[in-house]
């Protein structure tokens, strides 16, 4: 959207939709993500929730599939000469057909937010889970093609009869907690201020949200 006559409201005619994710309103539209963010490489970061379809689906471990998964792109500028493209490095932006080239990272149920810390170029993932754990991953940002486990782990919990071949795979959180400790994960920003230095490169406290809203 462009902005209107008013400098602080967007003209809503202007609208634009640059990428759609379809998700099936059959499961009640819930785990649509997510969070929208420029990241410090200029491209456009895009979390996307699994929909919550059925387990058997398995679309967050699909790369072919949007859903359950961090997408990045280009954005054009305006007028948009095109909706959008996708970034050369990009760990599918060269194939397989089978994959979509918008997906960075993938194996997310549903990630509320995420957050950058520009020092050490790290990403924080915060990742709703079922009814066991609730995670927190933190992954290089250059680290494409990342999968976080979903959903055949929930956090390091195996949900699979054999954990073997994705746990080559896959990137274990560095925090989770069981819902006797907090209901669902939303996540933070990393602290990079000067008044509370000891918290200086660390990412806030994890808030929660009642789980009905989750």
């Amino acid at each position: 959207m462009t902005v209107s006559a008013d400098p602080d409201v967007a003209d809503v005619a202007s609208r634009e939709a640059v990428l759609t994710v379809p998700h099936n309103p059959e499961f009640g539209g819930h785990h649509n993500g997510g969070q929208i963010i420029f990241g410090p490489d200029g491209y456009l970061w895009i979390t996307v929730g699994d929909g919550q379809a059925p387990q058997e689906a398995d679309v967050a471990q699909d790369t072919g599939d949007l859903r359950g998964s961090i997408l990045r792109i280009r954005v054009q500028g305006a007028p948009l000469t095109a909706d959008y493209t996708v970034p050369l490095d990009n760990p599918f932006a060269n194939g397989p057909a089978s994959s979509r080239p918008e997906v960075y990272m993938y194996g997310l149920r549903n990630p509320w937010r995420i957050a950058f810390d520009p020092g050490p170029d790290l990403i924080y993932i915060a990742d709703v889970g079922e009814n066991r754990r609730e995670k927190l991953n933190v992954v290089s940002r250059t680290a494409a093609g990342t999968n976080l486990g979903w959903d055949v782990l929930e956090g390091t919990y195996c949900r699979s009869s054999d954990c073997t071949t994705v746990l080559d795979t896959t990137v274990l959180p560095v925090m989770e907690y069981a819902h006797d400790a907090g209901a669902a994960i939303i996540g933070g920003y990393v602290y990079a201020g000067q008044r509370a230095p000891c918290s200086t490169g660390d990412s806030s406290s994890p808030t929660s949200k009642d789980s009905s809203g989750a």
